[in-house]
């Protein structure tokens, strides 16, 4: 009994710990603006959220009284009572993802000791808990974290409901869980298929369905129904539009290497190479073994067949890492090769810091430049370049809610040439910089992000991510500066965008296929 208390005592430790790492990790710099990976998301969700203030749960918006059809809104609200529990601020629909990423390391150690025991159970947690898509993802204002986290708490409950006393219990909370997955995102539904397959490999026969199935699937259906149907009554044709794009498809070669590569990277190189691994050597022990690999299937087609975002490899991540896990086999042989498994998570968690470096930290650009622009009095429109507008869009939006945002693309010409907007409304242009200005001037400002790096005594290292969207390294850079202080600090200013003010005088003239500012022409003075 003693040694039973001990043992127990000592799991309890270590999972607090894995907590406590894990919650660092998500936490640091959590109150910076939003930039970097994937802000546009951030911004948006986060303008959703605020606007509830305005709207109601049932009209999500972002823009002008736009309703996203597209969303789930659970995330959103989440957001929008965290707004309001602790301040309208980047941090709070943040600490929503925080939370559910540190759920989902309950959810994953209770899937780990169900099919590997505890210390599977343990390593497992530990593996994502400082896993680098888990983590940034795991602070980022949108709703991945979160329907990924119940998706596995429904996963766990149905896994263990099976021939247990108080199955039909079980089922329903199941289905409850499952349900809020799909009404925080679309692709929650895809853990219906996984389960259907891992139980039906588990006892090698569709004998296990019975009635009590229902009490899964019935509240899937009913969670989200209300919302579905008021706005199917509304706009089915808008709701039609926005899903008849969404198709898969066989990805071309260059697309199956990236993505291969992209998960490589942000699930890091161990749970990567030792979930597959680990994967398989579980589905040889059968039984329960399965289930890895059948939950990890369909968000795995949907990540290689869908290829829009690769952060849609987020719901794969806790599988993987219960495959790497499993690849110790048991409690023994984890104790046995615990100082290459503690060597592992050590480069896993410097990948992940550095990550967070190049992707996340010091992003601040967008913020920037709009408290310039909030610093004026004027009433603004925005003609913004139709890249900047494509990928960050909302960021004007959460910024700057007052302007009047148009991408390039969309800004209707005179017959002169000249471009029609508003009157009485101050004109400025953004676009990126791409190296054609050093400095500002009178008429244009650059605004640009911090580029930081990891210095110990004056010896820094500097991550440079393949793209601001990737989990890919391009490569690293050293430098020595002497007599600087140790941790993350900047060691340069990156000036990437142009803020252009029309200055008096001036026109904007749409010439050869693109918006430019030219002097006006003088005035005919012939009919004077």
């Amino acid at each position: 009994m003693k040694t039973n208390t001990k043992n127990r005592t000592t799991v309890f430790l270590i999972f607090v710990l894995i907590l406590v790492a894990g919650a660092y990790l998500r936490c640091v710099r959590i109150d910076e603006p939003f930039g970097g990976y994937h802000a546009l998301n951030e911004a948006w969700y986060a303008t959703q959220a605020r606007n509830f203030e305005q709207t109601s749960i049932w009209n999500p918006t972002v823009s002008g009284g736009l309703i996203d059809y597209k969303v789930r809104p659970v995330y959103a609200i989440l957001s929008w009572f965290a707004m309001r529990a602790v301040g309208f601020s980047e941090a709070a629909p943040r600490l929503v993802s925080v939370f559910f990423s540190l759920l989902s390391l309950l959810w994953i150690y209770l899937i780990g000791c169900r099919i590997g025991g505890r210390a599977a159970g343990l390593l497992t947690a530990a593996f994502l808990a400082v896993c680098p898509v888990y983590v940034v993802l795991g602070r980022q204002a949108q709703p991945d974290a979160a329907y990924v986290s119940f998706a596995l708490g429904a996963a766990w409950l149905f896994l263990i409901s099976n021939g247990h006393r108080r199955e039909a219990l079980l089922k329903l909370a199941a289905g409850v869980l499952w349900g809020l997955s799909c009404f925080t995102k679309n692709f929650g539904v895809l853990l219906l298929p996984g389960l259907l397959l891992a139980a039906t490999l588990e006892k090698r026969s569709l004998k296990w369905i019975n009635r009590r199935i229902i009490l899964f699937l019935i509240p899937a259906v009913i969670i989200p129904a209300p919302f579905v149907f008021h706005h199917l009554l509304r706009s089915p044709a808008l709701i039609k539009n926005v899903y008849e794009g969404s198709a898969f498809a066989l990805p071309t070669m260059n697309n199956l290497l990236y993505m291969i590569k992209e998960i490589f990277w942000g699930a890091s190189p161990a749970v990567f190479c030792l979930g597959l691994l680990g994967l398989y050597r579980s589905a040889l022990r059968r039984g329960a073994g399965w289930w890895p690999a059948a939950l990890a299937a369909p968000f795995s087609v949907l990540y290689f067949f869908l290829f829009v975002h690769s952060y849609y490899m987020l719901a794969i991540i806790p599988f993987l890492a219960l495959g790497a896990a499993m690849f110790f086999r048991d409690a023994a042989t984890i104790k046995k090769w615990s100082p290459l498994i503690a060597a592992l998570l050590a480069l896993t968690a410097f990948q992940t810091v550095m990550n967070l470096s190049g992707l996340k930290w010091g992003q601040s650009r967008f913020m920037q430049l709009c408290n310039y622009l909030g610093t004026t009095n004027d009433n603004i429109v925005l003609v913004v370049d139709d890249q900047v507008y494509n990928n960050y869009r909302a960021l004007f939006f959460y910024y700057l809610p007052g302007a009047v945002v148009l991408p390039k693309r969309e800004v209707k010409k005179n017959t002169d040439g000249t471009a029609l907007l508003p009157a009485g409304f101050a004109v400025y242009i953004v676009d990126f910089n791409m190296g054609r200005l050093t400095k500002s001037n009178n008429y244009q400002t650059l605004f640009g992000n911090e580029l930081l790096g990891l210095s110990i005594y004056g010896h820094t290292l500097i991550y440079h991510p393949e793209n601001r969207h990737s989990f890919i390294p391009h490569h690293f850079e050293y430098m020595n500066r002497p007599g600087t202080r140790s941790g993350f600090i900047p060691v340069a200013f990156i000036p990437s965008l142009i803020l252009t003010r029309k200055p008096d005088g001036y026109i904007i003239l749409y010439e050869n296929g693109q918006w430019v500012l030219r002097p006006a022409p003088p005035a005919d003075n012939n009919n004077k």
